[in-house]
């Protein structure tokens, strides 16, 4: 007799790279997560340790761009001057840095040439300083940083699913010859169940094959059936469960039966 159960017991959730551009994708969203937060990071340790000064704009450069509205917003303009900033530190040396101004009032508003404008610098490196716009300051790389992080997420997401079905299709090459014998054994169980034979192991035994079968949803059923008739403490029997709950999709499930197959 076919012993079914060796499949499952043998089967091990491994890992297997995702392909290529599914990984190389993951690689680039996580390195842009990484440097928003760096950005954010760097905006919120000037907010918190760095001093504020008065710059002076020496070049301006302004340019006029089209926004298509939607179902949300009217279609307008945006006015965005790049400026180049100087500033003297506490050390009295003038430094220049550069930065960006937005408005979409016809560029009303906006730094000129001569203006004066606020620079957030460290106290520490006089040298490391940005302009200061007080509406885009946070708002800009806050923004980034939720965009990245939604990027991140399907990356993972997508690299997920791939692993998910690389574990599935090993169990479709390692079981493909017994193709039959697993059928058999399904029908046979489900003989024995109608005839109202409640034994855990006439159930464990058909979730195994439908397990080796690819079938997971129905071998969730059948090992909780199979858990619910046993005895108390059947720790195989819970990690079938979390391997077939698993390649099913269900990770909840798959968390919930792993963690208690660790604490049994």
């Amino acid at each position: 007799m076919l012993t079914v159960d060796s499949t499952v017991r043998e089967f091990s959730i491994s890992y297997y790279p995702p392909a290529p551009f599914k990984a190389i994708f993951f690689c680039v969203a996580l390195a842009v997560l990484l440097t928003a937060a760096a950005w954010l990071g760097m905006r919120l340790y000037l907010h918190i340790f760095g001093e504020r000064a008065e710059g002076t704009v020496i070049e301006s450069l302004l340019k006029h761009s089209f926004v298509s509205g939607n179902e949300l917003s009217t279609s307008r303009f945006v006015d965005t001057r790049y400026l180049t900033v100087e500033y003297t530190g506490p050390d009295h040396v003038k430094r220049i840095v550069k930065g960006r101004s937005y408005s979409n009032g016809g560029g009303k508003g906006l730094p000129q040439v001569g203006g004066s404008v606020p620079v957030l610098y460290c106290r520490f490196m006089p040298g490391f300083a940005v302009f200061y716009d007080k509406v885009w300051h946070y708002l800009v790389p806050f923004a980034s940083l939720f965009i990245a992080l939604l990027l991140t997420f399907a990356a993972t997401r997508v690299c997920y699913e791939d692993i998910r079905a690389a574990n599935a299709l090993a169990i479709a090459d390692s079981t493909r010859e017994h193709f039959e014998e697993y059928n058999k054994v399904i029908i046979e169980g489900g003989l024995q169940i109608n005839d109202a034979s409640t034994e855990a192991g006439v159930y464990e035994r058909r979730g195994d094959a439908l397990f080796a079968n690819m079938q997971f949803g129905d071998a969730v059923k059948d090992y909780s059936e199979a858990l619910r008739l046993g005895p108390d403490g059947r720790r195989d029997l819970v990690l079938k469960r979390a391997k077939a709950a698993w390649l099913d999709g269900r990770d909840f499930d798959a968390l919930r039966d792993w963690l208690q197959y660790r604490r049994l």
